[in-house]
């Protein structure tokens, strides 16, 4: 599932057509998944949930920042992605991720952001920045639910490590 749709169509032999097929099945299984989790409430713990993340950020080479924004229920509104980086940083502005929770009228967030690198542990700047955030969206009622590190199959979770 993981392959860029070329480096599957590159194992394939000339004549072969079954690496179209895959690449079909993995793009109709995609649409379920996140159908899926636009019809539920956001709970980044959530197996499906974390898988439909992993599918956001595979083969970039470059960190994103994705904001996925419920209402006060918790209930999922829209995923939006708010910041593009380079190969080990990326950057947006509390400004940039508020906005969007107004424009969409959303009262919940959930931050994910990759790590090329391969280790998805949170750096000190990733905590401090999410920690500032916090304290900005909270009086203006919005909650930071979770901010998710990727880094190839791995996963590290601000909530799950008692920082959010």
């Amino acid at each position: 599932m993981a392959a860029p749709s070329l480096a599957i169509s590159e194992c394939a032999k000339p004549g072969e057509t079954w690496h179209e097929s895959l690449i079909s099945t993995r793009a109709l299984f995609l649409m379920g998944l996140e159908a899926g989790v636009s019809r539920s409430n956001l709970d980044s713990g959530d197996a499906r949930f974390r898988l439909w993340l992993k599918s956001q950020f595979t083969g970039l080479v470059e960190e994103r920042l994705l904001g996925v924004f419920g209402d006060g229920a918790g209930r999922f509104i829209a995923y939006k992605w708010l910041a593009f980086g380079g190969e080990s940083m990326v950057q947006a502005s509390a400004r940039t991720i508020v906005q969007s929770a107004f424009d969409l009228k959303a009262r919940s967030v959930i931050l994910a952001h990759n790590h090329p690198s391969g280790n998805a542990s949170a750096s000190e700047d990733d905590i401090r920045s999410t920690i500032n955030l916090q304290s900005l969206a909270r009086p203006l009622g919005i909650e930071i639910r979770d901010h998710i590190i990727l880094a190839d199959a791995n996963i590290c979770s601000m909530a799950d490590r008692g920082i959010l």
